[in-house]
């Protein structure tokens, strides 16, 4: 889904919290960005399912499962078969009444529509970019997803402590027919640079210039 963008397609960011303290995030980087988000409302998340054929629900400064409306969003894109939804979640924190419902939801949507949850290293390994986070229960989640017919992917940015697990990983996704992301960051300045992986062929060296106020 997200190789084929285009005008009736649209990444949306629904809602106005993360609970995490990613280094590299908007939300630490410029703080003063996050006075004003609110969650978007059911009424006007329904206008682009109106006309959209692909929304992804990955928000650069909130993860989409905190919005109070969530499970709304879920609702109404089961109305609209040709609108394929793709939910970027960090994937904790919720209640497994929650889930059970999300899961039910996700599978009532188009065929394509799916999750991808960013869990960068094994479930064993510290959270050591993702601050915050518990891997385990973000595993858990994956699984139980896929365990129930939605379509899961495992988003995997890979840091130093984390690129000698790659191959652990995919085999992991693979027994638990869970789809394998793999994703090479290109944000290694001057607090990103100890995470950055030994092995080149696992980073982009092209960071981003840095504003400074």
């Amino acid at each position: 889904m997200r190789d084929s963008f285009s005008l009736d397609s649209f990444n949306l960011d629904t809602a106005a919290t993360c609970p995490l303290k990613c280094p590299a995030c908007e939300r630490q980087r410029v703080p003063l960005m996050l006075n004003n988000l609110i969650d978007m409302s059911p009424k006007d998340y329904e206008k682009f399912a109106l006309v959209a054929k692909n929304i992804q629900l990955c928000g650069n400064l909130s993860d989409p499962i905190y919005s109070k409306y969530f499970l709304d969003y879920l609702e109404i894109s089961t109305k609209y078969k040709d609108n394929a939804i793709d939910v970027s979640t960090a994937g904790q924190g919720k209640s497994p009444a929650f889930w059970k419902k999300a899961f039910m939801l996700m599978n009532r949507c188009n065929e394509k529509s799916r999750w991808t949850f960013g869990l960068d290293g094994l479930p064993t390994d510290p959270p050591n970019y993702r601050i915050g986070q518990n891997p385990k229960r973000v595993w858990n989640t994956m699984k139980a997803a896929a365990n129930v017919g939605n379509n899961v992917y495992w988003q995997y940015i890979v840091f130093n402590y984390n690129e000698n697990n790659i191959e652990t990983a995919i085999e992991m996704a693979k027994d638990h027919g869970i789809g394998f992301i793999l994703v090479k960051s290109s944000r290694w300045d001057h607090n990103m640079n100890h995470l950055k992986p030994s092995n080149p062929d696992y980073y982009i060296n092209n960071p981003r210039p840095v504003k400074w106020a």
